[in-house]
Order: C-alpha cells, then structure tokens, then sequence
C-alpha cells in the first residue's frame, strides 16, 4: 500500500488565509483611495447645478450669434477674439482639469484679447468665457490643447 501524501495546507487554513489576504487587499484599497486628490472643474458644484438652466440660455443666446468667440494661438500668446461693441467685458476662466492649482482667471473685452502661455502649461484646458454686451450675458466653453 502506498502511502498518502499529506497536502502542504489543509482546506481550512487555506480559507482563513484567503480571507485574510482579501482583508489585506480592502485595507490596502481604501487607504490609497485616502490619498488620492480629486478636483472638480467647479468649486461650488451644486451651485452651479440650480443655475444650469440660466447658463443654458446665455449658451443659446452665445450659439445665436452670428460671430462666436474663438481662439488663435500666436506664438507666445493665446488670443481669445471676442465679439462685440465697446461696451464688451466679461471674463476667461482658464481651468486644468488635473490640477486645480493652476486654474486662473483674466478680464476680457470686445476685440483681441492676447494672454501670454507663460501662465499655462502643456496639457489639456477648459476656458469658461462669460461676458456681457447691452444687458445680456453670454456664455461659452472652449477646449484647447497647449
């Protein structure tokens, strides 16, 4: 008769290991979670959620014109042309979407309005102009690349 071979670990400390390994693997998780930074594109998001449906209209209102702002990039300045009479003000929120510590803000009026890429660094942007012209608010989101 041969003889068995007794197994390396019996069934039930394979399970208590197991378990303990995926305690392990949890704990690991939900302390690297802590750790993480997450930046939101607004800073007051519910805020800005109850007056979605006004920055709806100034959208369509921005969607409605016959001239729409636009970029050019122009060397060592990004251009934000903006349409509109003299009495044209608002502003450019320049937004990065991983890192909230470099978002800033510029006043903008009617015309060429130059912002030097000294400020921005390479990657992805989100650029909220908002301005105003004759009582009415306009409201329009850019994305550019840098």
């Amino acid at each position: 008769m041969e003889k068995k071979k007794k197994p390396f670990i019996n069934w039930g400390w394979a399970i208590v290991i197991a378990f303990i390994g995926f305690g392990a693997f949890i704990i690991t998780l939900v302390v690297g979670t802590y750790g993480e930074r997450v930046d939101l594109i607004e800073e007051n998001y519910y805020e800005a959620e109850i007056r979605y449906q006004s920055r709806m209209e100034e959208m369509q209102r921005t969607e409605n014109m016959a001239e729409k702002p636009h970029l050019v990039q122009e060397g060592k300045y990004l251009s934000i042309i903006l349409p509109g009479g003299e009495n044209t003000k608002g502003t450019a929120r320049f937004l990065r979407p991983d890192n909230a510590n470099f978002d800033f803000e510029v006043p903008v009026i009617s015309g060429k309005n130059p912002v030097g890429t000294d400020k921005i660094l390479p990657g992805n942007w989100i650029i909220h102009l908002e301005w105003e012209t004759d009582g009415e608010i306009y409201y329009q989101k850019l994305t550019h690349y840098f």
